[in-house]
């Protein structure tokens, strides 16, 4: 007679628990570890950074570098995250053609990015605004630097 809940069965395999339990934890050190050397893996929206990022791009997001003028980084913005590119950090003069092309209201009062500041741009300045962390932001919103891309075939 076979009672429910006999365990024989189980006892057949030992090594099955083993193996599935070292499964699940090399998944998870394999994921961490991804994230520490690699970076996070985030998808791109939008149509603000084009040519440089095309829209449903993958991009690798690296917490650890320090950002330089002319990077790709991702900022904290609301309501969510947005990618701009780091035109001047603090002590660089402003850009030229972002003088040239801002307004009376939204050209800044010094030429020179104040301390602990960064000037942000799109590449398509046409497509950007205000509310899009456009222009001086503190530099501590910086997520991390965009340091590689896929374009998916389709």
């Amino acid at each position: 007679m076979t009672l429910i809940g006999n365990t024989s069965r189980h006892r057949r395999r030992p090594w099955l628990r083993w193996v599935l339990g070292s499964c699940v934890l090399l998944t998870l050190l394999a994921a961490l570890t991804a994230r520490v050397v690699l970076g996070e893996i985030v998808r791109y929206q939008g149509e603000q950074m084009e040519p440089a990022l095309k829209s449903g791009d993958w991009l690798v997001i690296d917490f650890r570098s320090k950002p330089e003028t002319g990077d790709v980084v991702l900022v904290d913005a609301e309501p969510r995250p947005v990618v701009r590119r780091l035109a001047a950090i603090s002590g660089d003069a402003i850009p030229a053609r972002v003088k040239e092309t801002a307004g009376a209201s939204e050209a800044p009062s010094a030429s020179l990015v104040p301390t602990r500041q960064v000037y942000l741009s799109c590449d398509r300045a046409q497509w950007c605004t205000a509310s899009d962390a456009t222009g001086l932001t503190n530099a501590e919103r910086i997520i991390g630097i965009v340091s590689s891309r896929w374009t998916p075939p389709f």
